[in-house]
Order: C-alpha cells, then structure tokens, then sequence
C-alpha cells in the first residue's frame, strides 16, 4: 500500500476484499482450499516483491507486478456481491468505477514527455509519480481533442514526438 501508486490507488475496489474473503470463508466453506492457495501465492508476492528495491514500479505506470493477481482478489468481491447491502454494492460500483478511470487516464496519457516535472521518482507520493498526473494530462488532452486551446505542457529537451503524444491522446495499443 502505497500513498501514489499502491494497490488501493489503481484498484480501490479493493477495499473489500477483507469482507469479501471472511464472507466467502463462512458461507462456502467448500473453496477454502482456493481461498487459501489464492491468498498465499498474493502473499508470497509481496513478501518477494518487498526485498527487492523495485517494488514499487516506480519509473513506470501502476503496479504491473500485482496486475496478475487482482483477479484472485476481485473474485471474492465477485462472489460476496449478492451478500452486500444496496449501500455497499453502491460503493462498491464506485470504486470500480474510479478505479477504471484512473487506469484509464494511464491509458491515454504518455507520461515521458512529463518526466522532468517528478521532482524525485522515489518518492512515490509526488503528483507526478502518482495517477493524479495522468489524470489531469488525460483531461487537458481530451479538452484538446475537443478543440479547446489548451497550452502544451513541456519538458526541457523533450523531442518534438515525445511532446506531441504527451499532449494529445495516447492510444498505443492502435499500433499492435
């Protein structure tokens, strides 16, 4: 857990996985041989993950070493869904839905042609290190998409393509 890039940053749906596994624990007791293997390979992860110095991913965008798991710690929220109250699966949508954005704006946003504005990229905490960045860039380059003028935002040194997909939408997986 981080305060810019932790797992409840990008998945803030997250929050009830706590709830989700008790739940699942007391009203299926027949998956608690996958709720246990589940939860201890996560574990293990982050137990590997926390000796080596790059644990964080910063540099790059989100915690793409977690990624693999998010579905073994939705699946409970999945399955405990009907269990929530109306207040809870309300939230719950919510999260979800923020969660979305902001990996959304990741999505859409070159962060390079920012780099020179993170102050420190091992402080994970800095606006420009966090997903707060990506989503204040993606909604300057959708206010750009829709002829707004907005001034570009630019590093020293930066090449001319390097500002120019970090200020407009940046749609990579077009190219694959």
């Amino acid at each position: 857990v981080s305060p810019g890039k932790g797992l409840l940053i990008f998945s803030p749906i997250l929050v009830f996985v706590p709830w989700a596994l008790y739940q699942c624990w007391r009203r299926l007791p027949q998956m608690r041989p996958e709720l246990l293997a589940s939860l201890g390979g996560f574990l293990a992860t982050v137990i590997w993950l926390g000796g080596c110095w790059f644990w964080t991913s910063l540099g790059g965008w989100g915690i793409r070493y977690y990624v693999s798991y998010l579905p073994v710690l939705v699946l409970p929220i999945a399955c405990s869904f009907a269990w929530m109250s109306a207040a809870a699966r309300r939230a719950a949508i919510g999260l979800f839905v923020v969660g979305f954005v902001l990996n959304a704006s990741g999505a859409v946003t070159n962060f390079v042609g920012h780099a020179c504005f993170a102050a420190d990229f091992m402080r994970p905490w800095e606006v420009y290190n966090t997903p707060l960045h990506s989503l204040i860039s993606a909604g300057r380059n959708l206010a750009r998409l829709l002829g707004a003028s907005v001034p570009l935002v630019r590093c020293p040194d930066t090449s001319e393509i390097s500002a120019l997909a970090s200020n407009h939408l940046y749609t990579w997986w077009y190219s694959i």
